[in-house]
């Protein structure tokens, strides 16, 4: 279609200077090809217009009604936390029946509700996970040197910028609170993240984007965090954190009454699915690695909303 309309503006160009070089040299007057070139053209423009009228409809692609409508409702953050490359084929995929219609993470209740009213169906309710920052930079890590590039942690990770003794320490630059879509992320006075509980909706653009890997989805009813992602030597955290790195000790692991705690790559991790927050971990950790984080609700049982690392 587009070599088409190509060649035939250039037969009405060709045509049209031909014309004109024609009737300067007096072979040919104006006015007998005025009234025929503006009944040609007229012509072609009727005859394009049916063209592109009929491969509207030849090549139309088509789009369910209730597909378009779940999309609608739907966040937009292309996150792909449902298992699909995108809001719209999330939604083709639920209005066709082959996926659930609470898989959409950032969307959560509210989203899943929406989308249960457009088929006319119960929707169960989903416990969105949620954005936990796993370093405690701020006990005591010195600083190597001054970054003065550009403030942002993937350029300064890309440049190989060795700005804290630990190398698995924030690098406090707030890319993680840029790219947040929802604004669940802040920046303390001490250059750490903090994420708003309240906000976050676990669709884990910053740990997608956290250049050091200190950033984890963990479940909102979970507690007691291992604040530690260094998988350096243990005598290399012990040096350079007077406090809050994992040191593999496995006192945890051993004290742990329902084995939810395992050492792999010089640093432990909790099973979220065994931890029943008994916080015994808590009280045997030399280096106080782990923590509760929501204090206020082990104090009165009401959450905050906010935690942070230590």
């Amino acid at each position: 279609m587009k070599i088409l309309i190509f060649l035939t503006i250039m037969v009405i160009l060709f045509t049209g200077h031909w014309l004109l070089a024609e009737e300067a040299n007096g072979n040919i007057r104006w006015e007998t090809f005025v009234i025929p070139s503006v009944l040609c053209l007229t012509a072609l423009g009727f005859f394009f217009g049916i063209g592109l009228a009929i491969a509207s409809k030849v090549f139309e692609v088509k789009v369910d009604a209730k597909a378009a409508e779940i999309n609608e409702v739907l966040p937009k953050v292309q996150c792909g936390k449902c298992g699909f490359a995108g809001c719209l084929p999330y939604a083709e995929a639920v209005a066709s029946g082959k996926a659930p219609a609470n898989l959409c993470i950032p969307g959560g209740n509210a989203v899943a509700k929406k989308i249960g009213e457009i088929l006319g169906i119960a929707v169960g309710e989903v416990t969105a996970p949620v954005a936990t920052i796993l370093c405690t930079r701020k006990k005591e890590v010195k600083k190597n040197q001054d970054y003065t590039g550009i403030q942002d942690c993937r350029a300064a990770m890309t440049l190989g910028s060795n700005i804290y003794e630990c190398a698995f320490a924030c690098l406090g630059m707030g890319t993680c609170s840029t790219v947040c879509p929802f604004q669940a992320i802040v920046m303390d006075d001490n250059a750490m993240p903090k994420v708003i509980e309240s906000k976050c909706t676990g669709c884990g653009v910053c740990v997608e984007n956290c250049p050091v890997g200190i950033i984890r989805l963990t479940p909102r009813d979970h507690d007691v965090h291992i604040l530690c992602a260094s998988t350096e030597l243990p005598k290399i955290k012990a040096k350079v954190h007077k406090k809050g790195a994992c040191i593999a000790c496995k006192k945890c692991v051993k004290t742990c009454p329902v084995q939810a705690i395992s050492v792999v790559n010089n640093v432990a991790g909790i099973d979220y699915t065994k931890c029943t927050n008994c916080e015994q971990c808590i009280s045997v950790c030399p280096t106080t690695a782990i923590f509760h984080i929501r204090p206020q609700k082990k104090k009165d049982a009401v959450s905050t909303s906010v935690n942070s690392g230590a």
